[in-house]
């Protein structure tokens, strides 16, 4: 011990004597890592045909985080910091099988149960809200068609259609209205013009307005004002409210946001391969889509898809197939849409098991799909054909990319924000697997690829691949 006062009156001392640099720590300086939190008591309650409420507990104060799917987790949800969770999970497809695992933070246990959706209600009541159809209160993804007659019901039924919007394609009258709606027997919901509101009955969930209004060179005041509660208004129109897609003759400006009071839900009827037998214009898929949101507000809006030739028959370049078809309705979804139509209702058995395949893949991933759209920065040489975008939920990633070239591989980098150096990104229904390097996801894409990727939360120490669960 040194003197003080012999140190400030500058008497000479003896050496400073400093502390042993520690190397190698006792053992009980070593921090051990916090004990894995465990969830028990999980129940799966509140079961709906759209919606299903799970509950459970964890021995410690974290983010309770819950993840779905028809086989293996694919969408993530968790709530608020705490020892009892009860997480809602919205979105679900009715009379469908699901399982659920549970987990929070880093914890090892993820207990493990399956539940089935309720049969769908057969007359719900329809709004919209937060920018999705909702039946009875809960989200509701809609696959529509048009104009279909009763000979070609059995293959949309297949292709996963949901809504069917009835008018006079197969007849003059009212009576080929009613022969629509025997022939489809509850198996639906529909919807009839505005003018044919008398025929309302079982599975009747809004009206349509005039089809391409827009097109037809209508004012939006000649459209009617639809209100009734519990019903919704579906309004399709052409894409020349967006950018470099061309105006109309009696385009003047504010022409389309004079639409927007007179529909619920907006589609948009815009067909590259068929239409305008033009497949380097796929990419507009995406971008139309991003461009209806803006325009709307807000307001649910769906895409519709070519399923069938039209304008273009017999071109090799303008074919429809399983490819095409996955990638423009991904295109859709990456643009923001919260539904699909196809058309022409005449698609045959190919292409309906095809749309179906895909919609598998949208459906499993709805729940995550519809929290808010996250524009991707997207680089690299193939950028210009590419387009993505995000969602985050529950601590997991989800990106949907698409290649819209029909001839031409893309290699593209997608910027991605608060993803874990561990987190991996899987292709729900693909091997596709693909890990992040400082937030950057490389990807080398084929003409037409198109994929919905998942980064599972951290903890989820298996990779979400159903591939792998079928192996």
């Amino acid at each position: 011990v040194r003197d003080e006062d012999a140190l400030l009156a500058g008497a000479p001392q003896g050496p400073l004597t400093l502390p042993t640099e520690i190397t190698d720590p006792p053992e009980s300086l070593v921090v051990p890592p916090p004990p894995p939190v465990v969830a028990e008591d999980l129940e799966v309650d509140d079961t709906g045909a759209y919606s299903a409420v799970v509950t459970f507990t964890t021995d410690q104060d974290v983010a309770g985080i819950v993840g779905l799917g028809w086989d293996v987790p694919v969408s993530f949800a968790s709530d608020g910091v705490g020892r009892e969770h009860r997480v809602e999970l919205v979105g679900l497809v009715p009379d469908t099988e699901y399982t659920v695992k549970v987990i929070s933070h880093t914890g090892d246990e993820k207990p493990e149960l399956s539940f089935y959706t309720e049969p769908r209600p057969r007359s719900p009541d329809a709004s919209i809200a937060d920018g999705r159809v909702e039946l009875d209160g809960q989200p509701f993804f809609p696959v529509t068609a048009y104009g279909a007659c009763p000979s070609q019901l059995d293959n949309l039924l297949d292709a996963g259609v949901n809504v069917f919007g009835w008018d006079l394609s197969c007849g003059a009258d009212e009576e080929s209205l009613l022969g629509s709606i025997f022939a489809l027997d509850d198996r639906a919901y529909w919807t009839v013009p505005w003018a044919y509101r008398e025929l309302a009955d079982d599975g009747l969930i809004g009206y349509t307005q005039p089809d391409e209004p827009d097109g037809l060179g209508l004012s939006p005041s000649l459209l009617p004002n639809i209100d009734e509660p519990g019903r919704i208004t579906f309004l399709t129109l052409t894409q020349h409210f967006a950018p470099g897609t061309g105006d109309l003759p009696w385009q003047y400006p504010g022409y389309y946001e004079g639409f927007v009071p007179k529909a619920d839900v907006f589609g948009v009827d815009f067909y590259p391969l068929q239409g305008l037998c033009s497949p380097e214009k796929l990419a507009l898929n995406h971008d139309v889509q991003v461009e209806l949101l803006r325009l709307t507000g807000g307001k649910p809006t769906l895409q519709w898809i070519e399923t069938a030739e039209m304008n273009c028959p017999g071109r090799a370049d303008a074919a429809i197939t399983d490819a095409t078809l996955r990638a423009e309705m991904l295109l859709a979804i990456a643009g923001g849409a919260n539904g699909l139509g196809v058309f022409p209702s005449r698609l045959d058995i190919y292409a309906a098991l095809a749309v179906r395949t895909t919609l598998d893949t949208i459906e499993q991933a709805w729940p995550m799909l519809m929290t808010p759209r996250l524009p991707l920065e997207i680089g690299g040489d193939g950028a210009s054909v590419v387009r993505g975008s995000a969602r985050v939920s529950g601590g997991a990633t989800m990106v949907v990319v698409a290649n819209s070239s029909p001839t031409q591989s893309a290699a593209v980098e997608l910027k991605l924000n608060d993803v874990g150096p561990e987190q991996r990104f899987v292709s729900i229904d693909d091997a596709l697997e693909v890990e992040p390097d400082e937030g950057i996801l490389r990807l080398e894409l084929k003409p037409l690829e198109a994929h919905i990727l998942v980064a599972a939360p951290s903890g989820f120490d298996e990779p979400v691949d159903p591939a792998d669960d079928d192996a």
